[in-house]
């Protein structure tokens, strides 16, 4: 039932240009308790989402961006099960140096 299902996505919410960074997500019930084996999906949510490489593997996805241009930009990475967003975290591209 995903209506008691919540999702938690760690992570550094700071995206350095020209770096990976990786960001991982658990869920819990309504108890806290930890759940497993969801099925769900990432998203970007963003107008240069295009832009941003994805690596997913299993609870976790690897984010990196290679454009300058995007710095001071930010995005939200979305949790989404059965089409119904049920998890996100804003995050900012800063400069890699």
């Amino acid at each position: 039932e995903t209506a008691n299902l919540f999702a938690n996505i760690s992570g550094n919410t700071n995206l350095k240009v020209g770096y990976s960074r990786g960001y991982l997500v658990n869920f819990t019930d309504k108890d806290g308790a930890v759940v497993e084996d969801v099925n769900f999906e990432w998203t970007v949510e963003s107008d240069f989402a295009d832009k941003i490489s994805q690596t997913i593997s299993g609870n976790t996805i690897k984010l990196q961006v290679d454009d300058d241009s995007l710095i001071g930009s930010h995005f939200l990475l979305c949790v989404l099960i059965e089409g119904k967003k049920i998890g996100e975290i804003e995050i900012t591209i800063v400069e890699g140096f």
